[in-house]
Formats: structure tokens, C-alpha cells, sequence
């Protein structure tokens, strides 16, 4: 990975990095792992994408950033996505437990 940091979900592409570490932002690749969406932060990662389409709303230019926001945008989404899915997944358990 070229010595990019993979970002926890929540974390802004144009946040600091708190730990001190610096971030490769033209090779940057993140995939979410089963780990990151077990433990999604969903409102947090809702702000997040929020965030990211309010820049594209701006009518940034700046191309290499938008393609990297997008890519962000697309594994927080698949992130959410799944953390839902299993949310959705344990009300049927707990449904069909009290049947």
C-alpha cells in the first residue's frame, strides 16, 4: 500500500491524522475490514458522508481530491451498508426469539 495509513471510519480524508502520522492521499486505499463495520460508528459515518457531499456540492475542481473523496465516500457507504445489514439481521433474531 505504498506506505498509506488505512483510516478508521470517521476520520476525514482532510483531517489531521492524530497520532502524528501522515497520510499518502494519492495512494490512499481503504477497505473496510468485517472488524471496522462491526464497530462503524453509523452517525459518525453519516456525518462523514454528509461532509464529503457538501464538497462536491461546492463545485470543487480540484480532481485528484474529488476522485479520493469519492473513494472514501464509497467504502464508508459499503461500511454502513453492511453495519446495517447486520443490525437488520439481529431485529429478526430478536423478533423470532419472542415469536
Amino acid at each position: 500500500m505504498s506506505g498509506a495509513k488505512d483510516l478508521p471510519i470517521g476520520r476525514r480524508l482532510d483531517s489531521d491524522p492524530s497520532d502524528g502520522s501522515s497520510l499518502d492521499m494519492t495512494s490512499l486505499k481503504y477497505m473496510p475490514t468485517k472488524k471496522d463495520t462491526k464497530d462503524i460508528d453509523v452517525a459518525k459515518g453519516f456525518k462523514e458522508l454528509e461532509d464529503i457531499a457538501a464538497w462536491f456540492e461546492r463545485g470543487e475542481t480540484d480532481l485528484d481530491a474529488g476522485l479520493q473523496k469519492f473513494e472514501r465516500a464509497m467504502a464508508v457507504a459499503d461500511a454502513l451498508k453492511k453495519r446495517l445489514a447486520l443490525a437488520e439481521n439481529k431485529v429478526r433474531e430478536i423478533k423470532k426469539k419472542y415469536e
